[in-house]
This record gives structure tokens, C-alpha cells and sequence, in this order.
């Protein structure tokens, strides 16, 4: 039985093979941006932002080999969430919501130098050290806050009339009998 060849030249069936191993479409900044962010940095950022809790583990008298099997699991774990392709796709759709394309461009260009590498890595670190400045910060000031909220409160109850249904009832006068 003698095969029919499908393509009638090699150059169609090479165009063929070339397409196919193209992707469908280019990635646009926001999902290269995803894929830079997702990448070894940033998941040894996100492995590291778990380390209290190793070291916690520890405390707690966990042995060598347990401390190891958490940090596994934890990597496995981060690993899963940054590379599900949903997540991938919504924060690729976030990105284009709140950045122009040309902002995108320059954000993939920066996260492509050295600076920006570095950044990427020591992102969460920073946040959480940031956060954790502003609720020491925030506690310093926090009794002032207090009592200028409870002022305002006051002098605008004190100015607003009382509706019927706020003010209290009525006591009826002796003699009247309801």
C-alpha cells in the first residue's frame, strides 16, 4: 500500500513544522513581567518570607530533618502558586488594568537590569520590613489618633438634632394616665 504524502513540498512541510513550534502569540509585557516575577527570585523571596516560621519550628525543638521536610513543602507549595496558570493570567490582566503599555515595557526593561533583579528579590523583605516600620510608627501615634477621632465624634453628635426615633420617650406627667 503506498502513502499518500500530505504536503506536496518540503518547503510546505517545513512551514508547517516552523509554525507549529511558534507560540500562538507573543507574550505582551504584562505576561513577560508575570513570568520575571514568578521566576527563581522571586521564589526564593517568597521561601524566605516563610522563615519565621522555621525558625519557630526549631524553637520548638523540630529536628533537622523536619525543619527540611516544612521548607520542602513550603517550596513545593510557593512553586505551585506562582506557576498555576490562572494566577499567571489574572495578574497578567491586573498589570494591564493599572499600567499603560508603555509603563508595562519599561517595567519588564527595568526588571531586566541588574537593579531591578535585585529589587524583585528583596521585594517582600522590604514590604515586610516596611509594614512592620509602619505599625511601630503607628503605635507611637496611635493614642493621639484616638483622641482626635474622639473629639471629632463628639462635637458632630453633639451638633446633629436628635430625630423622634433617637430621642427617649416621654414619662407621662402624674396625673396622666395612658
Amino acid at each position: 500500500m503506498k502513502m499518500k504524502l500530505f504536503f506536496r513540498s518540503p518547503a510546505a512541510a517545513l512551514a508547517v513544522l516552523i509554525a507549529s513550534a511558534l507560540p500562538l502569540h507573543a507574550a505582551s509585557d504584562a505576561e513577560t513581567l508575570v513570568t520575571l516575577q514568578a521566576s527563581g527570585p522571586a521564589m526564593a523571596s517568597a521561601v524566605a518570607l516563610f522563615q519565621p516560621v522555621l525558625d519557630k519550628a526549631r524553637k520548638d525543638g523540630i529536628p533537622p530533618a523536619g525543619i527540611k521536610e516544612i521548607s520542602d513543602a513550603a517550596a513545593a507549595f510557593f512553586k505551585k502558586s506562582l506557576e498555576n496558570p490562572d494566577f499567571k493570567k489574572e495578574l497578567a490582566q491586573t498589570y494591564e488594568d493599572n499600567f499603560t503599555p508603555e509603563e508595562l515595557h519599561a517595567l519588564v526593561e527595568f526588571y531586566g537590569t541588574p537593579a531591578g533583579k535585585k529589587l524583585m528579590t528583596l521585594q517582600p523583605q522590604l514590604s515586610e520590613q516596611g509594614a512592620q516600620l509602619s505599625r511601630k510608627y503607628a503605635t507611637k501615634n496611635q493614642d493621639a489618633f484616638k483622641e482626635e477621632l474622639r473629639s471629632i465624634f463628639e462635637r458632630y453628635h453633639k451638633s446633629q438634632p436628635k430625630t423622634e426615633s433617637a430621642a427617649a420617650p416621654e414619662k407621662p406627667a402624674d396625673g396622666d394616665k395612658k
